[in-house]
């Protein structure tokens, strides 16, 4: 049966305090900084090989704030500014320093049209083919109103996922129910950590971002092994490996062709259950492995005094 999903007040809450973050990073090439050079004594001026090394900048919150992953290589520089510095720059300025960002591809780029009261929008923010965008930093946002915000991020998290899921089955445990079928407070979770969440009912490590050597660790630990099969039961872990045997996503069964999945890092990618349908249609171009607790290992792990039953 399928549903649609909504974040809560209280993940909205969340939202508004802590997506856009209180450092502005602004992406730019080297000419950039003539333009800018009357205004660069208060700021920091990052080459870019050394912002792409500098840990302080490397954090899982400026990394899927900024999206890091989509911003154009060719950029060089990189300005790190408190969020009052851009009220220092004349609005030729911003409206230069904005269109950048936007032809960058630059994350905390929102579509005019998600913002209800667009007269709230200072017109110097607008970047793109006929000013459809709003190119955010962290003094503006805050200026904004809060149901603004509110309704920015909320349209924000539709262009990420589909807000349709299917509902949870009535046997699913409890520690497991507390999630499905919701929305992330904060940036961490990844489909790798809801995985090991859904096997170990660890709920710390749901907020976790975690990558594959530690996923396959801990389905070892739980008596997990590979096998090779053309149909799934409860419990049993699907991942889905590239060409060179990087696992690119994974997914716990829930039984019935039902799937825990989250598809992203992100706290706009919702903890959903899906179909095994759409797990195909999704990663279906890498190779499936699944996992299973085996008699056999379950066995062996309890023999040892490892297994927890859960």
């Amino acid at each position: 049966m399928k549903i649609t999903i909504q974040p809560t007040e209280d993940v909205l809450q969340s939202w508004i305090k802590n997506y856009v973050p209180t450092v502005d990073l602004f992406f730019i090439y080297e000419d950039d900084l003539t333009l800018f050079q009357d205004y660069l004594q208060s700021v920091l001026v990052l080459p870019k090989k050394e912002f792409q090394q500098h840990s302080s900048y490397q954090n899982i919150q400026l990394v899927n704030s900024y999206e890091y992953w989509s911003i154009k290589d060719d950029y060089e520089y990189v300005i790190v500014a408190q969020p009052e510095w851009v009220t220092k720059l004349t609005n030729q300025k911003k409206k230069q320093l904005f269109a950048r960002q936007y032809e960058l591809q630059r994350g905390l780029i929102f579509p005019l049209a998600s913002f209800p009261n667009k007269e709230e929008v200072p017109i110097h923010y607008l970047a793109g083919i006929e000013s459809k965008v709003v190119v955010v930093q962290a003094y503006m946002w805050q200026e904004l109103s809060t149901e603004t915000r509110k309704e920015v991020l909320r349209l924000y998290a539709k262009e990420w996922e589909s807000d349709s899921s299917q509902l949870a089955p009535d046997t699913i445990h409890p520690s497991l129910g507390k999630y499905v079928n919701t929305f992330p407070a904060d940036s961490g979770s990844n489909c790798l950590s809801t995985v090991l969440f859904a096997v170990t009912k660890q709920e710390w490590i749901l907020t976790e971002w975690v990558h594959q050597e530690t996923l396959r660790c801990g389905l070892q630990m739980a008596g997990y092994e590979q096998i090779h099969t053309e149909t799934f039961q409860e419990g049993d872990v699907i991942t889905f490996l590239d060409d060179h045997g990087t696992i690119q996503h994974a997914s716990y069964c829930f039984g019935n062709q039902l799937f825990f999945n989250k598809n992203g890092q992100t706290i706009f990618n919702p903890w959903k259950v899906v179909h095994l349908d759409e797990l195909s249609k999704d990663w279906g171009r890498y190779k499936m492995v699944i996992y299973r607790v085996t008699e056999e290992s379950f066995n062996a792990k309890n023999e040892a005094g490892h297994y927890e039953s859960y």
